[in-house]
């Protein structure tokens, strides 16, 4: 792997590394409007070979720019020029902006979100407001270029344009409104450390083929996608993954049921070797007509997270109230089929739900209130960030992410959250649902959804339970200032410090934001409250309440229907 390095002003400046020189040399571009390498020499090193002069390039850039009071920032060209260096290559690129750019092409102006919210102008929040942005990540993503996005702004980003390229090519989107570097720098080192270290597959052509009788309708993606069935993507890593939405075609599969149907999804990619290879993966299941067999071996985190993409990606098409009113009418739709086709002789006013989506309302309910979907003030950038994650994530992130894991630490048996003798692996304490009414006063609850983690503490918390975490006995001495759990030998520290490091660990090492949320005290609380999603909040229904919703709803369709077939 070689790297190389440029930064962006109102110019844009590459520079020349060689392990011979310790002092690198700066080559300026000044003509934004038309982008070009000034040099394919000594622009990409080895990084183990050039590390000197790696290391005094990175410590001279902060103090070469340290004069520029209110600098421009010609964004789109920056990234045009990285383009240009990768284009024989492919690659990926890791851009770090603190301002909106206001200089060169793609310049960008802020939206009145209060004046779009609820109008049929509201999807053009999450649309590039400039055509240049569109261009430039399709041109990215059939060049094998993957772009990963860190965005530090003081007021707004516009991350609907900004971020498109991301969307496209593959890359992540880190988004830090409030940074702080001594509060922050950890979490930006690890989310690099990530980045650069997970398997990563470059200049990727991924489609999926079926048996006669099905074929892939869409992908729930907003990967490059030049043809029907086929995607271009820059960038593949291991956290992320493509959802594809198979549909019935003609009579292939009724004609002998007795014969599998066969999925195969191909990916064609170079590896960070520069190996050209293809991995495939072929998944065979038989076919049935028969209602019952079809809820009886779905698989409800897949669906429930297929749900949640089409959401998402539908936010480009309609506005947020529809969506969530059209998912509502889904999860009803679906619960209805199942009533008709599998329970037709139970009376109407019984809620029967399939055994395996017994807690569809649960996870339905959690789905609407997600950042990038609930209803209530929520600015465009958080929406979109909301947006990026939910389509790119794999099931089991995006079901940590839209249902939080909450466990209970006051209380911990002795023999939890520790390693197993045998197997090595962490026991874990069983997770309690996401409701203030499982929660006590004087308790202490860890929550995770794989982007932030919090520790609530009850007001009237233990002193001998804040001695065991944080070695002090008052509340009051425990802040928000606290980054990280103190390193304490008692077994509560421990036990706690163990499950953090397991979702860090299942994360690929990526470390989260580490809050204290004190009952009726801190401000985190707000947001603590908010990832409670069986509670009423977000400006939604509580479970129960929900759950009752879709009752109502169903118990009028089946009764509709029996009125009309009489």
């Amino acid at each position: 792997m070689k790297v190389g390095f440029m930064t962006f002003n109102e110019a844009l400046q590459f520079y020349e590394l060689s392990p011979d020189q310790t002092q690198p040399g700066m080559l300026v571009v000044a003509d934004v409007d038309e982008v070009f390498v000034p040099t394919r020499e000594k622009l990409f090193v080895d990084p183990q070979e050039c590390r000197e002069a790696i290391e005094t390039l990175l410590d001279a850039i902060p103090r070469m720019f340290a004069h520029v009071v209110s600098p421009s920032s010609a964004l789109c060209a920056g990234l045009q020029g990285a383009l240009a260096s990768l284009s024989r290559t492919g690659g990926q690129v890791l851009t770090f902006t603190a301002s909106p750019p206001n200089f060169g092409p793609g310049i960008l102006t802020p939206r009145t979100e209060g004046e779009l919210y609820g109008t049929p102008q509201e999807t053009k929040l999450w649309e590039p407001q400039e055509v240049v942005w569109k261009d430039l990540a399709e041109e990215c993503a059939e060049s094998g270029v993957g772009v990963n996005l860190w965005v530090f702004p003081d007021r707004w980003a516009d991350l609907g344009s900004i971020g498109s390229i991301c969307n496209v090519t593959g890359g992540d989107i880190h988004f830090h409104p409030r940074f702080q570097v001594e509060r922050d720098i950890h979490l930006l080192q690890s989310e690099i450390s990530r980045t650069l270290r997970r398997t990563t597959a470059y200049n990727c052509s991924v489609r999926t083929r079926c048996s006669n009788g099905m074929h892939v309708s869409s992908y729930i993606s907003l990967l490059h996608q030049p043809t029907a069935d086929t995607l271009t993507v820059g960038t593949l890593s291991a956290d992320h993954a493509i959802a594809a939405k198979l549909e019935h075609v003609g009579s292939g599969i009724k004609d002998d049921q007795r014969k599998s149907v066969h999925v195969q999804a191909a990916v064609l990619y170079t590896s960070v070797e520069g190996q050209r290879r293809v991995r495939v993966c072929n998944v065979g299941v038989r076919p049935s007509t028969m209602a019952g067999n079809v809820f009886r071996w779905a698989e409800q985190d897949t669906g429930v997270c297929l749900l949640a993409k089409e959401a998402a990606l539908a936010m480009g098409r309609k506005t947020l109230s529809d969506i969530r009113e059209d998912l509502a009418q889904r999860f009803v739709d679906l619960l209805v089929g199942y009533r008709k086709n599998c329970a037709a002789s139970t009376a109407p006013s019984q809620l029967i739900l399939p055994e395996s989506y017994k807690l569809l309302p649960v996870y339905g309910g959690a789905i609407l209130k997600t950042q990038a979907l609930k209803g209530g003030p929520v600015s465009s950038d958080t929406r979109a960030t909301s947006r990026h994650r939910i389509l790119s994530l794999g099931a089991a992130g995006l079901m940590s992410y839209i249902y939080p894991r909450t466990v209970a630490v006051h209380d911990l048996p002795n023999n939890v959250a520790f390693p197993d003798v045998r197997t090595g692996r962490l026991s874990l304490p069983a997770p309690m649902p996401n409701c203030y009414l499982w929660m006590e006063p004087d308790g202490a609850y860890l929550m995770d959804n794989g982007f932030v983690t919090f520790l609530w503490l009850g007001a009237g918390i233990s002193p001998q339970v804040l001695l065991d975490l944080f070695g002090a006995d008052d509340l009051a001495n425990v802040g928000p200032g606290i980054l990280r759990l103190p390193v304490l030998e008692t077994q509560l520290s421990i036990q706690v410090r163990n499950l953090i490091t397991h979702e860090e660990t299942h994360r690929g090492g990526r470390i989260v934001p580490f809050l204290i949320a004190r009952q009726n005290t801190d401000g985190t609380e707000l947001e603590f409250g908010n990832m409670l999603v069986e509670d009423e909040n977000n400006d939604m229904m509580s479970y129960v309440d929900f759950l009752c919703h879709l009752h109502r709803q169903i118990s009028e369709k089946l009764t509709a229907a029996q009125q009309s077939w009489w």
